[in-house]
């Protein structure tokens, strides 16, 4: 399990009551939008039970009690109010005397008891039925109160187990408070057992840039929990959203742990020699293909393939690579080179905003072993594109070349 320094991203109680308090409105407004729904089929399928002065059984009393505390909350502003009329705890009691397992009726007379008396109450629904959305609602909103993440979680693995509505309502919610450190052990506690909401989740969670850091960490907590399927996570969509949010240490850890692979023979460059696929890009090599001009990995013949048609050129592959201070030698070497007919050329550049800006180094590539000393390395940048780019000359048929090994080494 990766170690995480105590004092990053540690949260202030007002922090970590706003965002518990982001949990409960969630869990609230996915109970009113459960009830609208089942209010709905109600009145069309039993308009009887909606126009009656009294339901005639007890799930329909029930019922009946649930659309009043339903419009409570929303006349309170999408939260548990404090207390309910004695009339709707009346109707409650009446459903519970009517039909013993009628849990929201219970969850509706916890909401009308004295509030010492509340959390028993709910605990004795919870104990008749985990399905039931008004109790998990309030079970989640109590805990948010309380600060208690493990309860908080705990109802909503439940919520989010039993109810499509609540699953769809709670995942972006839980993508935005993972930017809290203190969500990442519950969570992961939760994600451990592989709920049914674990794919969506790791879907969303990718695009949550604030998050997207301590995502990497609770994929790492993750890393040998060997019974999870590879296709829950999202991976490699990962790595690239950290890339792209500059987050490259958080990407590099993530990819060592998935994969094993680190760089050969003295080389910073993974994968140079290009007999593996490319599994993670941009840390593996990141291709482009669009048609005009493109590039492959041959993994079989251990080769890298590049092409373009006339005029057309750009970015064939990259790979970002991590470079200490210091002097180096690249190296490349080509079976064949668009040599007369177009330009192919390695670029070196820094990765990171730095100040001053680092110059790139531009290298051409001929048919052969090209070799070239890059000095002047600082140690304010670590992290650099590897760019192979080129482009066909105008009027020209376009051009072929396939590169067999890439590498970059200390001199």
């Amino acid at each position: 399990m990766p170690k995480r320094d105590p004092s990053r991203h540690a949260p202030h109680s007002r922090k970590v009551s706003a965002l518990l308090g982001i949990w409960t409105i969630a869990i609230v407004l996915a109970f009113v939008s459960i009830m609208i729904s089942l209010g709905g089929i109600t009145k069309k399928k039993a308009p009887e039970l909606a126009t009656s002065v009294w339901p005639i059984n007890g799930f329909a009393l029930q019922s009946s009690a649930g659309r009043s505390v339903r419009e409570a909350i929303i006349n309170n502003k999408n939260s548990f109010p404090d207390s309910i009329n004695a009339s709707t705890t009346e109707i409650a009691e009446r459903a519970f005397a009517h039909e013993p397992n009628a849990s929201s009726a219970v969850t509706v007379m916890a909401l009308g008891a004295q509030e010492q008396s509340r959390r028993r109450l709910m605990e004795q629904s919870v104990e008749l039925s985990r399905r039931d959305s008004l109790t998990s609602a309030w079970m989640i909103f109590d805990n948010g109160k309380r600060d208690d993440l493990d309860g908080v979680l705990k109802y909503y693995d439940i919520s989010m187990r039993t109810s499509g509505i609540a699953s769809s309502t709670f995942l972006p919610v839980v993508a935005k408070v993972l930017a809290d450190d203190r969500f990442i052990d519950p969570l992961a506690k939760l994600l451990a057992k592989n709920p049914p909401w674990a794919r969506r989740f790791w879907e969303i969670i990718i695009y949550e840039k604030p998050s997207l850091s301590n995502a990497a960490t609770l994929r790492l907590e993750l890393i040998d929990e060997k019974k999870i399927p590879a296709n829950v996570y999202a991976d490699n969509a990962l790595i690239q959203n950290l890339v792209a949010a500059g987050l490259f240490d958080e990407a590099l850890q993530l990819y060592h742990r998935l994969t094993g692979r680190k760089a050969t023979g003295g080389s910073f460059v993974r994968g140079g020699n290009f007999e593996q696929a490319s599994t993670y890009p941009p840390l593996d090599w990141q291709v482009v293909s669009n048609g005009d001009f493109g590039s492959d990995i041959d993994s079989t013949n251990g080769t890298m393939n590049v092409s373009a048609i006339g005029s057309a050129g750009g970015i064939f592959a990259r790979q970002l690579i991590k470079l200490p201070a210091g002097d180096f030698i690249f190296s490349a070497t080509l079976n064949s080179a668009p040599e007369g007919i177009g330009i192919l050329i390695a670029e070196l550049k820094c990765a990171q905003a730095i100040t001053p800006r680092f110059k790139p180094v531009k290298i051409p590539l001929r048919a052969g072993k090209n070799v070239r000393m890059v000095e002047g390395i600082r140690s304010n940048c670590s992290y650099y594109w590897l760019d192979i780019s080129g482009r066909a000359n105008e009027g020209s048929d376009g051009f072929d070349a396939t590169i067999t090994n890439i590498s970059f080494v200390s001199e």
